[in-house]
Parts: C-alpha cells; sequence; structure tokens
C-alpha cells in the first residue's frame, strides 16, 4: 500500500510519501522541523529526513508503541507503550545516552514531556499521576559522536 502525508511546515505543504502494508498509528515532527518518526500497527518506527525526504532508518520497538515525544532539542526521543514502560532513545549518535528505560508506572501511560536543556522528563499517568524522572547526566556535556560510513556503506 502506498501512503502519503501532508505536512505544512511554516505555512508551506510538503508531501512525503512511502510504502507500508500496516496502518499508522503515531506519527511525530521534531521541534526542528527536520525529522518525522512515523510508527505503524506492527511497532515498526520509519525515521525521515523532512527536509531531504528520504528515509533515515527504520527501528522494530519490542512493544506496542502508543506515544512517541522528541526532546526540545530534537535528539532524544521518548517512546511509551501499553505495558506501561517509557523507554528513552538516543535520536542522534551522543556520547553518553544510547537508551535507558523508565519502568515502575502504576497505570497506563498517557503522556511524557522533556524539561528544557535538560534529560529530565515527565511522565502522565492515565489516573493523573506525574512522575518526575531526573538524569544524571547533563545534556549540554554529551557531545554528538560524528558518524563515519564504513567502506560497505552505500
Amino acid at each position: 500500500m502506498h501512503l502519503s502525508h501532508q505536512l505544512v511546515i511554516d505555512d508551506r505543504s510538503k508531501t512525503l510519501s512511502f510504502a507500508s502494508e500496516f496502518n499508522t498509528i503515531c506519527l511525530i515532527l521534531s521541534s526542528n522541523d527536520a525529522l518525522l518518526l512515523i510508527v505503524n500497527e506492527t511497532d515498526r518506527g520509519y525515521l525521515y529526513n523532512v527536509k531531504c525526504r528520504r528515509l533515515i532508518g527504520i527501528h522494530r520497538f519490542e512493544h506496542d508503541v502508543c506515544t512517541i515525544k522528541f526532546s526540545l532539542d530534537s535528539n532524544v526521543l521518548a517512546v511509551i507503550s501499553g505495558d506501561m514502560i517509557t523507554k528513552i532513545f538516543s535520536v542522534s549518535l551522543l556520547d553518553k545516552l544510547h537508551r535507558f528505560i523508565l519502568v515502575s508506572h502504576v497505570c497506563e501511560i498517557v503522556g511524557a514531556f522533556f524539561e528544557q536543556d535538560s534529560l529530565n522528563i515527565m511522565t502522565i499517568c492515565k489516573n493523573g499521576k506525574v512522575n518526575y524522572w531526573t538524569a544524571d547526566m547533563d545534556l549540554a556535556s554529551m557531545e554528538l559522536i560524528p558518524y563515519i560510513p564504513s567502506e560497505n556503506d552505500n
């Protein structure tokens, strides 16, 4: 099946076309309008560079994805699953952050919000409970790791 998503960024319309056999369950545009993450009903996530209209990568999430949220700087992604787990991923290659998991929620998570210029995150449960998670790493101290393609990359 061929799908298209119409995006409106800075009062301009852009069409991003892609092929998928499954329905889209959630999508999010990064705060800098550069990245679009689309997750389908098989929990496969497609990360696109919006400006180039290119697929950057595909990631198979291991749990039912309910909500996704980019950090304000678009370098970190929170993925909330139906089993009350929030996984935090590094979108860019950061020297100290790859992936970590937030557990011990008592019911379904309905939202996640990153604190500005920080890795601290608030998760909100369906029963109204707010969990505030503090990171022992400072976002400003992390450096981007440049991607060096191997000889086998096209």
